[in-house]
């Protein structure tokens, strides 16, 4: 992915998840005929938690879970403090909002992700000024000590981090300005291999990278993967409409295909 938004004119409509398109470029579509197009199309997708998949709610309704359709059955669940289904609101789709007080969600560990390459996008609209909120994370939440995760890193407007290891810039991070509540398609992508480095993207532009070498990540075991609320209690408010995360550093022609299906699906940009 390079520094320009990502523009690939080939597809030509989307029905649900289904891609439709004529000779449409890394295996998104064959030449003479249509084809669909998931993102478990692309080998390695762990998670996969996307708001229209959500059946049998209303608008305003609380989500006890958001199923996995990655078919790990990495299930995003709150018993109490739950977000809520919003109908309509992005391109036409619902999203989950939480409500930046207590809602969150949560997805029980599943064991290290960090320690080899992956890949992960989030659709969504943050809109915090509490430091420490996240967006994503799978960290220990009594310090962000270790693992990884997205988060408002002060109190600044539109100021966010992705970190690996510790949220300090002593360890990998990458900060980067997201005007708040607007959306846009996240990427970070994570490559244990040497020169190993992290990157960011928005809306396929990259944001930079980290090439901190010295503190190789410890591990995200024991750690569940949060939406809403974080270290000390620091809760974003935010809309979340989807969630992608690959178990490999995608190539970059398979980053533009999962970046044109959120693209087209949601008219971010």
């Amino acid at each position: 992915m390079g520094r320009e938004a990502i523009k690939i004119p080939q597809i030509r409509s989307v029905y649900g998840d289904q891609i439709i398109c004529d000779g449409g470029p890394f295996g998104v579509g064959r030449q003479g005929g249509a084809a669909s197009w998931t993102p478990k199309s692309i080998s390695g997708c762990i998670l996969w938690l996307r708001a229209n998949g959500i059946i049998g709610l209303g608008d305003g309704d609380s989500i006890a879970t958001w199923s996995d359709e990655s078919g790990n059955g990495h299930d995003a669940t709150e018993a109490t403090n739950q977000p809520t289904y919003e109908t309509n609101e992005l391109n036409g789709l619902p999203v989950v909002r939480f409500n930046g007080s207590n809602d969150k969600l949560s997805i029980a560990d599943w064991g290290a992700i960090n320690d080899a390459n992956f890949t992960v996008f989030i659709v969504a609209k943050p809109n915090s000024t509490t430091q420490f909120a996240p967006v994503f994370i799978k960290t220990n939440m009594a310090s962000y000590g270790s693992g990884f995760g997205l988060i408002k890193y002060n109190t600044t407007a539109n100021a966010y981090r992705w970190f690996m290891n510790s949220w300090d810039t002593s360890h990998y991070s990458v900060d980067f300005t997201w005007t708040e509540n607007n959306w846009k398609i996240n990427c970070f992508r994570w490559d244990s291999v040497d020169p190993k480095n992290i990157e960011v993207f928005l809306n396929g532009v990259s944001q930079g990278t980290d090439t901190n070498v010295a503190n190789f990540p410890g591990t995200d075991a024991d750690f569940p993967i949060v939406m809403g609320v974080g270290f000390g209690g620091a809760a974003m408010a935010e809309d979340v409409a989807e969630v992608i995360l690959y178990d490999s550093l995608l190539s970059s022609g398979n980053m533009e295909t999962v970046e044109t299906y959120l693209n087209d699906k949601y008219a971010i940009y």
